[in-house]
């Protein structure tokens, strides 16, 4: 099959707030302090002793090329070099048998990648396997060449302008991954057993909301509006094991629901992913809440991880919260993807003066106007990350949202209970007709190439590299069902989609108007969209 997404710098979001680290960081006047150099490229018009170091506990002015900052005891720490106007020169990166703390161009390429969310996630061997892929890759010398430049035209480091710089961050991360298959999935397996009905999560990272209905009535499930299936939880190791989904799956928690009296018995899954699925049903938008919460706060918590946060997660989860649900009605109804959305909200809570005071207030410093710069700068860095994404195409997903946007967003079961007997309801298989427009016979088509699942299953493949137009096709299917259309774009830069109708009986179903041309786009997916079957 050749539907393949480029999944270059994939996040697994698998930190609780049970779980953020012990910290034990040292007094400024009696803790362990650090030094190194400066080390700006040769040619710079710089000058080194103007500029500062901040690494979020304390902010050392650069002396005769030289600075001496406290170091909190992480195995992994990063801090920010920058000028009098809180311009981002460069980074300076460390991590466990390495302790050369000077700052260079090759410290911020490899600190850059390695704050990464992806890669704060990984394991300690997972991030020691990556830094040594990264020091030994050819392609390293590119993002420093990149970053030689922004110093030289003094730029801000994360400049959202700087496309060059995260064209080739991109490629870096794509020499780092794997092209892996992928299909839509089942958030939720449903299996039955007379009137008992188990519900397992399909081995996703996210949480999926079912509103279950009797007879059209929403029925509380331990005194909640809905059944909350919640993420399962992985751990990585590696980049490439998140890439090939070659993941260990953990034990799974079944929930169960008794089907009583007679009656409809109705089953609504929704996992709030944005886009034309999003149905605006209470469901949707519960899950879009959580979901979006529980990304955008496990990268902060990963974050604030290098400062004192014992105390903070309750706080940092409320100002998450409020910002979320303030987002969801410019978010809800866009096609955007997981990673995007994630970085998008995570970013405006660092870069929002009152969000980050709040949190330093909390934060448990010697200094607040450090923490202050370091959360900012750190949303800045944030912000560039979503640039990476953007320019490259790479994917830049968590697990979580990688599972996210390949999940069915929208499903819905039916059982009916008549003396006793259980039967699922609209399973009888129907002729259909999916046609490019309003007439049955309206040719479907993209340029370059484009497939139709139906369930997961690959149904039509048009992968000429050619733009075409091919036959309405038929085929059978029943309610509830779910239809996926996959454009790629071949041959750039020009890209284009059909809209897609579905017909039965004198009926019609829209599923969507297509994707109108573009001639800016990259190689790769640019359509990939799900739709139910709703007549």
């Amino acid at each position: 099959m050749r539907n393949t997404y480029l999944l270059s710098l994939t996040l697994l979001l698998v930190l609780s707030q049970g779980c953020l680290k012990d910290h034990s960081f040292p007094d400024p006047e009696q803790g362990l302090r650090v030094s190194g150099k400066v080390l700006l490229p040769t040619g710079s018009k710089i000058d080194v002793n103007t500029l500062f170091v901040n690494n979020g506990l304390e902010e050392s002015k650069v002396t005769d090329q030289k600075y001496s900052i406290i170091n909190p005891s992480s195995d992994f720490t990063f801090r920010f070099l920058l000028n009098a106007n809180q311009n981002i020169i460069m980074m300076g990166y460390n991590y466990p048998e390495q302790n050369n703390y000077d700052i260079s161009v090759r410290s911020t390429a490899i600190g850059l990648i390695m704050n990464v969310p992806s890669a704060l996630s990984l394991t300690k061997e997972g991030k020691l396997k990556t830094i040594n892929f990264l020091l030994s890759s050819p392609l390293l010398v590119n993002v420093e060449k990149e970053i030689e430049k922004v110093i030289f035209n003094k730029m801000d480091l994360f400049d959202i302008t700087n496309k060059s710089l995260a064209k080739s961050v991109s490629i870096l991360f794509t020499a780092a991954s794997a092209r892996i298959s992928v299909e839509s999935e089942v958030p939720v397996n449903t299996f039955r057993a007379g009137t008992e009905l188990t519900l397992v999560n399909n081995a996703r990272s996210h949480k999926t909301i079912v509103g279950i209905y009797k007879d059209g009535v929403r029925q509380k499930i331990e005194q909640e509006n809905f059944l909350t299936i919640d993420e399962v939880e992985f751990v990585p190791a590696s980049l490439s094991e998140i890439a090939n989904s070659i993941l260990q799956v953990p034990e799974i928690k079944e929930y169960k629901y008794e089907m009583k009296g007679e009656g409809k018995f109705e089953l609504r899954y929704r996992t709030g992913r944005p886009g034309e699925s999003f149905d605006n049903s209470d469901e949707a938008k519960d899950a879009f809440l959580k979901n979006v919460k529980y990304g955008v706060s496990k990268i902060g918590l990963l974050v604030l991880n290098y400062l004192p946060i014992d105390g903070c997660a309750s706080l940092y989860g409320t100002i998450i919260t409020n910002r979320v649900a303030f987002l969801i009605n410019n978010y809800s109804n866009k096609n955007i993807d997981a990673a995007d959305l994630v970085i998008d909200v995570l970013s405006s809570v660092f870069l929002n003066d009152e969000d980050v005071e709040e949190l330093t207030k909390c934060l448990k410093l010697e200094q607040k106007e450090p923490g202050i710069k370091f959360l900012k700068n750190f949303g800045k860095m944030l912000r560039f990350v979503g640039l990476v994404n953007t320019v490259g195409s790479i994917g830049n997903a968590t697990l979580f949202g990688f599972h996210w946007d390949f999940s069915i967003s929208k499903m819905d079961k039916c059982y009916t209970i008549e003396k006793g007997v259980v039967k699922e309801c609209d399973q009888i298989t129907k002729d259909f007709v999916l046609s490019g427009g309003p007439s049955p016979s309206a040719e479907i088509g993209a340029d370059d190439d484009f497939e139709i699942y139906l369930n997961s299953k690959i149904i039509f493949q048009n992968m000429d590299g050619v733009s075409n137009g091919s036959p309405a096709l038929k085929f059978q299917a029943a309610t509830g069902d779910t239809i996926r259309i996959v454009g790629y774009n071949t041959i750039p830069p020009c890209a284009i989609i059909t809209p897609f109708y579905l017909h039965i009986d004198n009926k019609v179903q829209i599923l969507t108007t297509g994707y109108p041309q573009n001639c800016s786009v990259a190689t790769g997916v640019f359509f990939d969209k799900s739709f139910t079957i709703e007549l």
